[in-house]
């Protein structure tokens, strides 16, 4: 039988341990046991409600050149999994974000078309958050607290930078290996032995790039909690901040 466990409120990083662990002694008090399979995932939103869609596509872009190797980490049956697929499984993902940003329709990406992506940005206008799939149902719960570190190590270093295009330019100048121990000073090691790493990354600024050039990035436009009104324009709402959401 099919659980799904969500927080019954955002957390913030420092607090998610405390929540696995409530969670595991839960478990542990009624005896529940978690039957893997490839459908269980564990979910995580990141807040964006205090980002300009600017720092959004600064996060998009550092997620896709690494997608190749997060995945890889989350676990071999999530790589190509039609419930977390990634954008070079179905292209089209880059290729709608850019359309949006081109026109600057941003609660666009609501739609539920693109929901089952690696990086689910639908969730951007309903909730303030990007939502990240990728990793599998883990039964080591530290893995859970890494992987939410990992996320944050990404948001943190794109919330540094002034411009997708940047990060482009910062990798092609630093080699792969310097871009991930810059991206990830804490955990770049485990990415650095994985088969064709280098290539890898290539590959995933060859999807990124036209997200991190989609636009001359003058502007600064509006901020990510969005949504549609009835005609079109920027309605703020209020969010959830962050969730860490295994499926059993």
């Amino acid at each position: 039988e099919s659980r799904e466990y969500v927080l019954k409120k955002p957390v913030s990083k420092e607090e998610v341990s405390e929540a696995i662990n409530e969670l595991k002694t839960i478990f542990k008090k009624h005896g529940a046991k978690v039957n893997d399979s490839m459908t269980t995932s564990v979910h995580v939103h990141m807040n964006c409600q205090k980002m300009t869609m600017k720092e959004v596509a600064c996060l998009m872009t550092t997620y896709y050149c690494l997608e190749h190797l997060l995945m890889e980490y989350c676990g071999e049956e999530r790589e190509g999994n039609k419930f977390c697929l990634r954008a070079s499984d179905a292209e089209e993902l880059i290729d709608y974000i850019v359309g949006v940003y081109r026109r600057g329709r941003y609660g666009d990406l609501g739609t539920d078309r693109y929901r089952y992506a690696g990086m689910n940005f639908t969730a951007l206008p309903k909730y303030g958050s990007l939502e990240f799939r990728g990793m599998r149902g883990v039964l080591e719960w530290k893995e859970i607290e890494q992987w939410v570190d990992i996320l944050d190590n990404i948001t943190i270093f794109a919330l540094k930078q002034d411009k997708p295009s940047d990060i482009i330019f910062l990798l092609s100048h630093n080699s792969a290996l310097g871009f991930l121990k810059m991206v990830l000073p804490n955990h770049w090691g485990m990415f650095y032995g994985m088969t064709n790493f280098e290539r890898r990354v290539l590959d995933g600024v060859r999807l990124a790039q036209d997200l991190a050039f989609c636009e001359q990035w003058e502007k600064d436009p509006a901020v990510a909690n969005i949504t549609r009104d009835k005609e079109d324009k920027p309605v703020v709402k209020k969010k959830i901040i962050m969730e860490a959401v295994p499926e059993a």
